[in-house]
């Protein structure tokens, strides 16, 4: 194997439109193919060329992964346990989040479905590579398999896997969706005749199971707590935001926070958080609030602008703001503006980046450090 190097990129401090210093990144590395990662920005039209993404593995390590093809097609052979036949591999290097230095470089036959790598806790981590995922340790070692059941039901039949805030417990869902012929109207049931998902939860560090839950509708949004799974309200279409908790008995409750009763044409997300705590954004509005509604932190964005995604690690929050841009020649679009991060202990803003991309991935650490994939380029901060 060759020689993996990071190339360093010196940062010279400069000023912003307001004259306000702009934060200097710590370290970054141009993305040009070191290690079989290429830049971001490349067409997301099938689902293997969007698994790239970053993440922290602790506070110390930092992982950035990409799935990518072989230019020459292999020859046939016996499929690997992936589901793969040696034509897609995921890709990853490790690095140290102080310096960059690459600590790790790990390669995985995959299929072009879904990969990526999912951190659980104190240095572990899950690699899911098409039909299986693995858990390995800090040192990188393969501790546990499991094979996702290949068989495929449904016109849209697919695995999702997800890991809790706490990194205790592993989510797996079977999606299998069978598609109406009919277009889908706002407000009207989405129940697909033999549509149906199945839950199990698994303790991260055994893979044993833990609950099971099988649904006659699918899943078209969620997200997985110890006690529940945070989804949007059963057998109705993704554009009604009413999100609730579903209990492991199949018993559905909406969550009914103050700042979501306003009526707007505008959709919100919520993601889990850790320490029991829920991030809704959209709107115009960032709302950080307790399963009892007890608000935590609370943003508005510009009038111009929209909050569209959030990472959390331990008390701290990363989030992304786009920004409308105008064009003569097509509507406006939103375009990746910056990323926030608050200290959910204080409510204080102690970092902002401006991104300059549309291709844009980042995640947070326990220590408030951002890292940002912008384009072609790898950036980390500290606060």
């Amino acid at each position: 194997m060759r020689k993996v190097t990071l190339v360093l990129i010196a940062i010279l401090p400069f000023l912003g439109a307001t004259g306000a210093k702009a934060p200097q990144a710590v370290w970054e590395a141009h993305l040009t193919g070191e290690g079989g990662i290429f830049g971001f920005e490349r067409p997301q039209i099938r689902t293997w060329m969007q698994e790239q993404g970053v993440v922290f593995l602790s506070p110390t390590r930092l992982a950035i992964y990409q799935v990518n093809r072989k230019l020459a097609v292999a020859p046939l052979s016996r499929r690997k346990a992936s589901g793969g036949g040696g034509n897609f591999f995921l890709l990853a290097r490790v690095l140290d989040a102080a310096t960059g230095h690459e600590i790790k470089h790990l390669e995985f036959v995959t299929t072009a479905d879904f990969s990526s790598i999912l951190p659980t806790h104190d240095g572990k981590f899950i690699v899911r590579a098409g039909d299986i995922m693995e858990l390995f340790s800090a040192d990188f070692e393969p501790l546990l398999p499991w094979s996702l059941p290949p068989e495929k039901h449904a016109q849209l039949d697919y695995w999702q896997v997800d890991v809790t805030p706490s990194g205790q417990e592993v989510a797996l869902v079977h999606q299998q969706r069978f598609l109406d012929p009919m277009p889908l109207q706002v407000g009207a049931q989405t129940s697909r005749a033999g549509s149906q998902s199945d839950v199990e939860i698994l303790n991260a560090d055994t893979f044993q199971t833990v609950r099971k839950l099988h649904l006659d509708f699918y899943l078209p949004a969620w997200s997985a707590h110890e006690r529940f799974l945070l989804t949007t309200a059963p057998n109705r279409p993704l554009e009604d935001t009413e999100f609730g908790t579903l209990d492991f008995e199949g018993h559905w409750k909406v969550l009914s926070p103050t700042w979501a009763g306003r009526r707007e044409p505008c959709a919100y997300k919520i993601d889990l958080l850790e320490h029991d705590l829920m991030a809704g954004y959209g709107c115009g509005l960032l709302v950080v609030f307790a399963e009892s509604a007890e608000k935590r932190l609370s943003v508005s964005a510009r009038l111009d602008e929209n909050f569209t995604s959030v990472a959390g690690a331990d008390h701290y929050l990363a989030v992304e703001t786009d920004k409308a841009v105008a064009s003569l020649y097509a509507p406006p679009y939103m375009q990746p503006a910056q990323i926030q991060v608050y200290d959910l202990n204080s409510g204080e803003r102690i970092l902002s980046v401006k991104l300059r991309s549309s291709a844009v991935r980042y995640a947070v650490s326990t220590q408030g450090v951002l890292a940002v994939v912008d384009g072609d380029r790898l950036s980390v901060y500290k606060p």
